[in-house]
């Protein structure tokens, strides 16, 4: 009886260890398990901010793009305008093309996400909108005041010639953020954007003059040169949001924005004229800009 009481309390020994032992080592497993599907909830909460922080890169990395597109359909669609005569929609077409060139450049540089894409797509569209439709406006306002056989509404091709290689040149240059080498495109169709409206209020003032047109047609040539020289011309681009920096494109700006709302066309054209002739002036009396100067290093070479 004695052993056979021995044996039990044995027997419920063991597996009382027995059932610690389970029972410890399923707490383990549970803990490990818990473990477990924190570490792959972390891990998909951490894939998917990646996958989050790409998205957002990638949408950042297409917004001026996207704003440069709409300079390009801007231009195309002034294009298409001027098929049905059209002129005042096609000169609307090319200032709304300038509000979103103006804008694309600075988002891709606010933005950090500037590519050889964008500048690219940016050139090509401004080929479109600042050298193909401003080369259309002219053709087509020189129609209107020549005869049918007249010369004078071909030399708009010099307007897209120029305006190509000045903007070829400007891709493979060096580029400076305050001054441009040669006339800025867009400020060249900005101009020409205003001949339609000019030269019907001289119409309408005092007969337009064959001899008054050709006198036209040659600044405007003379103006497409100025694209491809190597003048330089104050850039009115932002290249921050600060006063400091940026005054001088703000008092542009406001300027232009000013004379547009006061006198419509004709406050833009003046604008454009002053911009281009204070240009060339400066140049010519050369009040540049001056660099310091890097300091001369002398090597001195040992006694033989």
């Amino acid at each position: 009886m004695h052993r056979n009481l021995q044996g039990v309390i044995s027997g419920a020994s063991i597996s009382a260890i027995f059932v610690s032992v389970a029972l410890r080592a399923a707490d383990i497993l549970q803990t490990l398990e818990s473990k477990q599907a924190l570490f792959r909830l972390q891990t998909c909460q951490t894939e998917s901010i990646v996958i989050h922080d790409k998205t957002v890169i990638m949408l950042k990395k297409h917004i001026p793009n996207v704003v440069t597109t709409c300079n390009l359909v801007s231009g195309a669609f002034g294009s298409l305008c001027l098929f049905k005569d059209q002129l005042d929609t096609a000169v609307a077409c090319l200032w709304l093309g300038s509000f979103f060139d103006f804008w694309d450049g600075f988002l891709a540089r606010f933005l950090k996400v500037q590519s050889n894409l964008g500048k690219e797509l940016d050139s090509l569209s401004d080929v479109v909108t600042f050298g193909w439709l401003p080369m259309a406006i002219l053709y087509k306002t020189l129609c209107r005041y020549t005869p049918a056989d007249s010369w004078l509404p071909y030399v708009s091709l010099c307007t897209l010639l120029c305006a190509a290689f000045r903007l070829a040149r400007f891709n493979t240059g060096n580029t400076s953020k305050i001054y441009f080498s040669g006339l800025p495109v867009p400020a060249y169709a900005l101009f020409i954007s205003t001949l339609p409206s000019t030269l019907s209020w001289s119409q309408r003032t005092f007969n337009l003059s064959p001899s008054l047109l050709s006198r036209v047609t040659v600044c405007v040539t003379a103006l497409s040169l100025l694209m491809v020289s190597t003048l330089r011309f104050r850039s009115c681009k932002l290249t921050s949001m600060t006063w400091s920096s940026d005054r001088v494109s703000y008092v542009c700006i406001f300027s232009v924005l000013s004379a547009l709302s006061i006198w419509g066309t004709k406050g833009l054209f003046w604008c454009m004229v002053i911009y281009i002739v204070g240009s060339v002036l400066t140049h010519l009396m050369g009040i540049r800009q001056t660099t310091p100067s890097s300091p001369t290093h002398f090597t001195s070479f040992p006694e033989e």
